[in-house]
């Protein structure tokens, strides 16, 4: 028997993760485990639908358990996300993940890791981030000369995955399967769409998406990051930000211009520059909507893994954690006052309780989703 992982957004679950499932070689006895990012995802958006609806529609995929990326976690960088996302999976014991990949070649990622690795490419990076750029952008320039091309984004994912596997000598195998389909392209129609071109384009998701996803869909509708614009308002004109996470020194002043700007989009595009892209400034947002303290960020980065959280699993999924409940540490529900990164997760679900009318906190507090 193999416990396989997978690390996962589903924002929203559609026609490519499907085949991205189905792809994974697998017998009868094998369990598929997905690490999610849960309420907030990575590019620094709050997901499309809540955590425990996305965790039911992964079970409805054949998912056997679904175990939370915490959100102090899933809105950092890439890297971060992708290093917290192995550790999780290492915890509950898998030994094979399977990840999207466009290149389809874990000996092209080895000959990326291997570089990076290297002092001259390290040194370059530092030298151009004192020199404004953004990480991205600092890494893709330290890139030149080297003779590799650019990483296509889930090529990049999977680098970070490879990057925690060997600098922490997990016992895992990891495994591309090759992905079609470009993640930001925002026009696409057809029964293969990236997560982008849904969320832009919701009037096309029927044919992008399984049956399961469009009832949800067609049931509860989209949660839009537009709508937290007003709360961030507040909390901009009103509270000291300057401790917040990932706030850097000056642009808390310099987001105080928020009270000229009358929609979320037009207000990040307004502080879009070469040292703060989209994403950052995003994730930036999310720090500042939930209070997401920097002193609080130092002491959680700091830390190991020491739990996994089950949003949710399946008979056999269930039996799985059952055998491995003496060895590790195991939330099925939550309240405050467990640790730091929970309590997060208890802000975090009060915050979009009152802007959406969710009962999010209700379900931290139960039982996973059970399927």
């Amino acid at each position: 028997m193999k416990i396989i992982g997978i690390v996962v957004e589903y924002n929203p679950l559609h026609n490519g993760h499907v085949k991205h499932f189905n792809s994974i070689p697998r017998d009868k006895d094998d369990i598929v485990i997905a690490v999610m990012s849960g309420n907030l995802v990575n590019r620094g958006e709050i997901s499309v639908f809540n955590k425990f609806d996305k965790t039911a529609l992964a079970l409805e995929l054949g998912v056997s358990l679904v175990l939370e990326l915490p959100s102090v976690y899933a809105i950092q960088s890439g890297d971060t996300f992708a290093m917290r996302a192995i550790e999780i999976l290492a915890y509950a014991g898998c030994s094979d993940v399977y990840f999207g990949s466009e290149s389809n070649d874990i000996s092209l990622i080895d000959k990326y890791y291997s570089y990076t690795c290297k002092k001259e490419y390290n040194d370059n990076v530092k030298k151009y981030l004192k020199e404004g750029l953004s990480y991205k952008s600092a890494t893709l320039k330290a890139l030149e000369g080297s003779g590799l091309l650019p990483l296509a984004p889930n090529d990049v994912l999977g680098l970070g995955y490879y990057k925690a596997v060997v600098q922490n000598n997990y016992p895992i195998k990891l495994h591309t399967i090759k992905r079609d389909n470009n993640y930001s392209t925002p026009f696409q129609t057809g029964e293969i769409s990236s997560a982008t071109s849904i969320r832009l384009n919701p009037s096309s998701i029927k044919n992008a998406v399984p049956k399961y996803t469009y009832d949800m869909y067609k049931a509860k509708g989209f949660l839009n990051t537009s709508r937290i614009f007003n709360y961030l308002k507040l909390q901009i004109l009103t509270h000291n930000i300057s401790d917040i996470f990932l706030i850097e020194e000056g642009l808390d002043n310099a987001l105080k211009d928020i009270y000229k700007y009358n929609s979320y989009d037009e207000y990040l595009t307004s502080i879009n520059t070469k040292r703060y892209s989209i994403a950052k400034i995003s994730r930036i947002m999310m720090c500042i909507l939930f209070n997401i303290k920097r002193s609080d960020m130092e002491a959680i980065n700091h830390k190991s893994i020491d739990f996994i959280r089950a949003l949710g699993y399946d008979d056999i999924g269930q039996k799985y954690l059952s055998s491995i409940k003496h060895d590790i540490n195991i939330y099925t529900n939550i309240k405050e006052g467990l640790n730091d990164i929970l309590d997060y997760e208890i802000k975090i679900s009060k915050v979009l309780d009152t802007i959406y009318n969710l009962n999010n906190l209700e379900l931290e507090q139960s039982s996973p989703i059970k399927k």
